[in-house]
């Protein structure tokens, strides 16, 4: 054991590496044996209950005074917000949530500006987490700073909703995106199996519409179809359609929950390392464009299937029910035959 520092708490005599030393058990204090005896007790004793623990000048003169953090080892890095020494391998501040590690002049990332956290839209929030949000704060026993990490620049948004739908113990919670755009919004928040649902949803909505037109235009794929059946089915289709729009608005920040939760738990339990956990976090998470891109082929490929199969005449017809010139050269019509 390395020799204790500084004098004698009973007799302020220096403590010599040849002196008889004894240390109190409960707090640490050094004492020559004969002090200790002397004194019966440690003389710290009523500060034991308290945790206290005993420091020599030395080490009370290396602490900086109270209330100043603490210089940063070659392993930390101060926050730039906060001035709280964290270890150099976080993304954001452990206490205030702000990047450790500033991006270039000029380039601000996006959900740093200011704004109102319940207008939704991109990032309302300076920083990356809403106001008040402890970083370690648990959003289904994951912290917030692990979804900040998983969600990327729209973090501050989804967190607030996030938090909201917790505290609730909702599962509803409107996304205009999810209702607009169905999905390619779960494309761009790489939902593969919600996203290849919902197109087929929509395209099976479509699909009463389609046979209506081909049987109005005498198409012998759809001989002995009933006109009328189809288009009251179109007219039910129309309201199913709308069906899944509003359900993919109330309910997709609540699939994106599940889905980016599962994710998030296999990513701690398959990863050994903070570092490379934060890094899979940023990789495996985010946003696609690339999803956004694929739905927009697939939507124009099922299109292009249903031409191929029902012909020109198909394309004519849609002209005419919007009012449009004709593909072939053919003056305004407008009206619909159905």
């Amino acid at each position: 054991m390395k020799h204790p520092t500084g004098p004698c708490p009973v007799c302020n005599k220096p403590l010599l590496p040849t002196d008889d030393i004894v240390i109190c058990p409960e707090c640490g204090a050094p004492y020559h044996r004969a002090c200790y005896q002397q004194q019966g007790h440690c003389i710290f004793e009523d500060k034991h209950a308290a945790g206290f623990e005993f420091k020599s000048p030395q080490q009370q003169a290396a602490e900086p005074p109270p209330g100043v953090a603490p210089p940063p080892t070659s392993q930390q890095v101060v926050c730039p917000n906060c001035n709280t020494p964290n270890d150099a391998r976080n993304i954001f501040c452990e206490k205030c949530g702000h990047p450790l590690h500033a991006a270039a002049p000029g380039n601000t990332p996006p959900w740093q500006t200011q704004g109102n956290p319940q207008q939704g839209g991109w990032q309302p929030f300076g920083g990356v987490y809403p106001p008040g949000t402890n970083p370690n704060q648990p959003i289904d026993d994951i912290p917030a700073k692990d979804w900040a990490a998983y969600i990327g620049a729209s973090a501050p948004g989804y967190l607030y909703k996030l938090q909201q739908q917790q505290q609730r113990g909702s599962k509803t919670s409107f996304m205009l995106s999810a209702f607009m755009l169905g999905p390619l919004y779960f494309a761009y928040r790489k939902m593969w199996g919600w996203a290849a649902l919902t197109l087929l949803l929509y395209v099976l909505t479509s699909v009463p519409s389609f046979l209506a037109i081909m049987v109005t235009q005498g198409n012998p794929l759809v001989a002995g179809l009933s006109l009328s059946l189809l288009t009251t089915l179109s007219n039910i289709a129309v309201f199913a359609e709308l069906g899944v729009r509003i359900l993919c608005g109330v309910f997709a920040l609540y699939l994106y929950r599940q889905s980016a939760g599962k994710k998030i738990k296999q990513l701690r339990a398959n990863t050994t390392g903070d570092a490379s956990y934060q890094t899979q976090l940023s990789q495996k998470g985010g946003t696609s464009i690339l999803g956004v891109v694929l739905v927009v082929v697939a939507t124009f490929l099922v299109l292009s299937g249903v031409i191929a199969v029902a012909g020109q005449d198909l394309i004519s017809y849609a002209y005419q029910f919007y009012g449009m010139p004709s593909a072939l050269g053919g003056p305004f019509t407008g009206g619909s035959q159905l």
